[in-house]
């Protein structure tokens, strides 16, 4: 059913053909759960997004903004090319927090996250490897023309938070956790390299190198003592 609504959906909006598989990108909203205690804990999500998208490029269809009276916090899509073409400006216009990955659910995907944050479109970027500099400089360049155009978001906007799109191992610790940069470019990652951990010269990053003149003259003193 979710695969037949997709398909007339984009036929019926070319744009959403060209903005990838419909079928692939889910809506966020935040759900209230009760606990055994009688106490409750808000858990992400993750709902169709075939009507969020439908008013984001159908000017004749009212843009959907809460689902079961939930807001909307973020969509999430799956598709090999991350970066924001200018069908994808639509949904940044709405002030939606939009991610984009190969795999939510891998470590050894990348993702991107792109919302609107102190009056500009920012960015986290989640991967093993750094961004290649010829990706970098189109989003910079994309970004910054988005942010330029007359989309009508406030510097306030209540949408604009960014979103936690993480729906990878509960382990913060596993192996081959991705990187996570943002749009100065600095590394968000913590902890990657613990205590002990080798470095590429097979010396433990945290621990000293021994002292090979030291132990020289420990042994000497040691000599002269006997």
């Amino acid at each position: 059913m979710t695969r037949l609504l997709a398909a007339l959906l984009a036929s019926a909006i070319p744009c959403l053909a060209q903005a990838g598989n419909v079928a692939e990108c889910e809506v966020v909203i935040m759900t209230n759960v009760e606990d055994e205690s009688g106490g409750s804990m808000q858990i992400a999500s993750f709902r169709p997004a075939g009507d969020f998208l439908l008013g984001v490029y159908d000017d004749e269809v009212e843009l959907t903004r809460h689902i079961e009276d939930e807001p909307i916090r973020a969509l999430m899509c799956v598709r090999n090319d991350l970066l924001p073409d200018e069908d994808d400006y639509k949904i940044l216009a709405t002030g939606v927090p939009f991610a984009v990955s190969q795999d939510f659910d891998s470590n050894e995907s990348d993702s991107l996250t792109i919302f609107f944050q102190d009056g500009e479109f920012r960015y986290k970027y989640a991967s093993a490897q750094p961004m290649p500099e010829a990706m970098q400089d189109i989003l910079d360049a994309r970004l910054a023309d988005f942010t330029s155009r007359d989309h009508g978001l406030d510097v306030e906007d209540a949408d604009s938070a960014e979103p936690d799109t993480d729906t990878s191992a509960d382990d913060p610790a596993a192996e081959g956790e991705p990187a996570m940069v943002d749009d100065s470019g600095e590394d968000m990652s913590e902890g990657v390299m613990s205590e002990g951990v080798e470095d590429a010269s097979g010396t433990p990053e945290d621990s000293e190198a021994p002292d090979d003149d030291a132990a020289e003259k420990d042994m000497a003193d040691a000599d002269e003592g006997e």
